[in-house]
């Protein structure tokens, strides 16, 4: 018998790196799991995942909002983020006397299969010192597993051994400029 039998979740970004990772845990303790992303082909892979190990899953495609290069992220990203730590507290609030728990989990660099989209790619060295998506994904199951008169409206997630970003921080600052290479 799971932790999560009888729940249900709904993984956003379930198709890979933290979502696909959270999904599958959360999917091994009982919960039936809806994994939503932008890209169908992942989802649906995750899903056979789950159900070849004996869970009960289903995909949703769902975009959200158009990606924009910045630097590793910058400002578009941070500003959504902030929404949603917005949101959850909101969801909190508001849902909480209903038995819905919101928390709001920030990590900081996580190896996932998004790094290869930057400018400036990290290379293995600078991976090995990142969270991995199982990291995140164990504070999801946390949270989730935690008694029903308990909620941990936050987290902030960092390696333990920050990287130096200023090359990937030139990279990005270079976007555009004669003669270099866009992404």
């Amino acid at each position: 018998m799971g932790r999560l039998d009888g729940q249900v979740a709904i993984v956003t970004g379930g198709g890979s790196g933290i979502g696909r990772a959270t999904a599958l845990m959360l999917a091994a303790e009982g919960a039936r799991v809806v994994v939503a992303g932008r890209r169908k082909p992942p989802l649906e892979a995750v899903v056979k995942e789950i159900e070849k190990a004996g869970g009960r899953a289903a995909a949703r495609q769902a975009d959200v909002a158009a990606p924009a290069p910045g630097l590793i992220g910058g400002a578009p990203y941070g500003a959504a983020k902030a929404g949603v730590l917005n949101l959850m507290g909101h969801v909190h609030a508001v849902l909480r006397d209903k038995g819905i728990r919101a928390t709001t989990i920030m990590p900081a660099e996580v190896d996932t299969p998004i790094l290869e989209k930057r400018p400036l790619p990290p290379d293995a060295k600078a991976r090995a010192t990142m969270m991995q998506p199982e990291d995140v994904a164990s504070a999801v199951l946390l949270c989730v597993t935690l008694p029903k008169r308990t909620v941990i409206e936050e987290i902030i997630m960092s390696p333990t051994t920050p990287r130096d970003q200023s090359a990937d921080i030139e990279a990005a600052r270079r976007i555009g400029e004669p003669g270099s290479a866009t992404r």
